[in-house]
């Protein structure tokens, strides 16, 4: 605006006009005119309805002064309840530390619970090899021992010898031990070559598989089968091999042996019919 435009305003209309102004800025409506109010006071020298502008803007003042308390207060009280909502950062942290702990804790129990059971089981199992050892043991030399027990009086029985007088006589050791000597080496009328050996290879009972040597009469020689390997070896060598291993022996009576052999020799049949009629009781 131009200054000319308010030098026929005086002082009155001037702050009349700045109130309007103030009104229009603030969004206000204009204020109601009083109808039965003077228009005029003697004593201040405005006039009334300058009076009630100026109170006017005065209550619209102390208003906008309000507003920025309300505010705040509205914002405190969001925050609060923002608060209440919300988890301490430190506690959260003390959560999530608590979790981790146990956690570990958890995995550590559950890994000494293993490492407790598997030693528990390797003991049982050590302890239950121990025991199948010892029992193959007693048994192997239990069943040494009848055989030693027993060698004497199936060298010498009634049926076998055929003769009666040997039946009386008492034999030294050195006589019990060449008879023991001529059974193993097939000297004797009466006795028994080894045919086949099964043999367990392994550190323990529970471990380890079963080989086999047999003696092949077509062949003439033994075999030793070990799974599907088959190759060949000496009667010496399984005799010697078989000796701590072998864990069933079988054996044949001389007197079959040969026969069965030269059978095989000569290429003659009825090989198995010679070998009942051997085998018959006497």
């Amino acid at each position: 605006m131009d200054s000319t435009e308010f030098s026929g305003i005086n002082d009155d209309e001037m702050l009349a006009a700045v109130l309007e102004m103030s009104r229009q800025e603030a969004g206000l409506p204009a204020a109601a005119p009083l109808e039965d109010e003077p228009t005029s006071s003697p004593d201040t020298g405005f006039g009334d309805s300058d009076v009630h502008d100026l109170a006017y803007h005065t209550e619209l003042l102390e208003t906008d002064s309000k507003q920025p308390a309300d505010v705040l207060d509205s914002l405190d009280l969001t925050m609060d309840e923002n608060k209440e909502n919300q988890t301490p950062e430190g506690l959260q942290q003390l959560g999530e530390l608590d979790w981790v702990q146990q956690y570990n804790l958890d995995q550590e129990r559950e890994e000494q619970e293993l490492q407790q059971a598997l030693a528990q089981s390797l003991q049982e199992h050590e302890a239950q090899e121990m025991r199948e050892d010892d029992d193959l043991k007693r048994a192997t030399e239990l069943s040494l021992q009848e055989f030693n027990n027993s060698l004497p009086e199936l060298l010498c029985s009634d049926d076998d010898s055929g003769n009666e007088d040997v039946l009386d006589m008492e034999y030294t050791e050195a006589e019990a031990e060449t008879l023991k000597r001529n059974a193993e080496a097939g000297d004797l009328a009466n006795s028994y070559r080894l045919i086949s050996v099964v043999s367990h290879i392994g550190s323990s009972s529970s471990s380890g598989h079963y080989i086999s040597d047999v003696y092949d009469m077509k062949k003439q020689s033994w075999l030793t089968y070990n799974d599907l390997d088959v190759s060949r070896t000496q009667e010496a060598a399984v005799q010697r091999d078989r000796d701590r291993s072998g864990y069933i022996f079988f054996y044949m009576h001389k007197d079959v042996f040969e026969q069965l052999s030269e059978m095989e020799r000569s290429g003659s049949s009825g090989a198995s019919e010679a070998g009942r009629n051997v085998l018959q009781p006497l």
